[in-house]
């Protein structure tokens, strides 16, 4: 993805969402509809919600705490081994993890 492509992205799923809608308070009156950039990475408020992001190719760009606890650090790999795909088909350990929370 672009930068310009993924700066777009955000800008239009910032204006999407109210400060309502995230427990936050609405303030005064803002210049823009939707969340400011400091509001969307305060990743405290998803709490104990796991979370990772993933690029359209699969490879892990950002994990917070609760989810490297519920399925380990993702971040690290290099090579072909970024991409969770990739792991999918060439580890078996990679099947097992993601079996494991679908019995």
């Amino acid at each position: 993805m672009q930068r310009d492509q993924l700066a777009d992205f955000l800008r239009r799923r910032r204006s999407a969402i109210r400060p309502a809608e995230v427990g936050l308070a609405g303030g005064p009156r803002r210049r823009t509809a939707g969340l400011r950039r400091e509001e969307v990475a305060m990743l405290d408020l998803l709490g104990d919600t796991p979370a990772m992001v993933l690029s359209d190719l699969g490879e892990v760009l950002a994990q917070n705490r609760a989810s490297v606890l519920l399925a380990g650090d993702h971040t690290g790999f290099t090579g072909d081994r970024r991409y969770r795909v990739y792991r999918w088909f060439t580890e078996p350990a990679a099947r097992a993890v993601n079996h494991r929370y679908t019995r």
